[in-house]
């Protein structure tokens, strides 16, 4: 369903539906719940409720709350909904295979858009997220872009482990004195409902 919601090119309208058909899914008691303990990596899909509640909002607040806790198989379908495809960034990514920091001047993000070697980097979303749009595109009919995409995820994965090692080479001392590891990634990558190592 991530890749239906995501697909590139869904009309407006389409999404739409296919968001209230899913939310509608989603809500039923009946619908199977996600496996596993994966955290969901965006903000709540359920709508906010008002500052002073009185006691009928309050019994909706924890409706509210019992929902935001209660994790289905459509629920990342839901969120790939808030999803698009028109940042600029991705845009060129997926339009040339010789996108570099000489074509683009400055980007104006305070995100690192190309590592040291001038290779595009895809800092847009979570990885599991970013790797169900190679699928997506995979899906649709968009090889090239697919592995673009991919090729950018890649580079991302490769400075951030770099910088990773460095930071904790430079608190390796600290880290054994302590007895403590650092926990880098609280979501699970390998049997991931999204699937993203099998994707990339």
């Amino acid at each position: 369903w991530v890749c239906v919601v995501l697909s590139p090119h869904c009309k407006p309208e389409e999404r739409v539906s296919w968001l209230q058909l899913l939310g509608k899914w989603d809500k039923l008691d009946v619908c199977p719940l996600e496996e596993g303990n994966y955290s969901f990596d965006g903000p709540s899909l359920q709508p906010s409720v008002a500052l002073s509640p009185g006691p009928e909002e309050e019994e909706e607040e924890e409706e509210v709350m019992a929902a935001g806790s209660r994790h289905t198989v459509f629920g990342r379908a839901l969120q790939a909904g808030s999803l698009h495809w028109s940042d600029t960034h991705l845009q060129k990514i997926l339009a040339s295979d010789s996108y570099g920091p000489s074509l683009t001047g400055t980007m104006g993000s305070e995100k690192p858009t190309f590592d040291p070697q001038g290779r595009p980097l895809w800092l847009g979303e979570p990885f599991p997220t970013a790797c169900a749009r190679v699928d997506t595109l995979r899906a649709h009919g968009y090889p090239r872009q697919a592995l673009r995409l991919a090729g950018a995820i890649v580079n991302t994965l490769r400075l951030q482990r770099r910088h990773q090692l460095e930071s904790y080479k430079q608190q390796k001392k600290e880290l054994l004195q302590k007895g403590n590891t650092c926990i880098t990634n609280t979501e699970g990558w390998v049997g991931h409902p999204l699937d993203p190592i099998g994707w990339l």
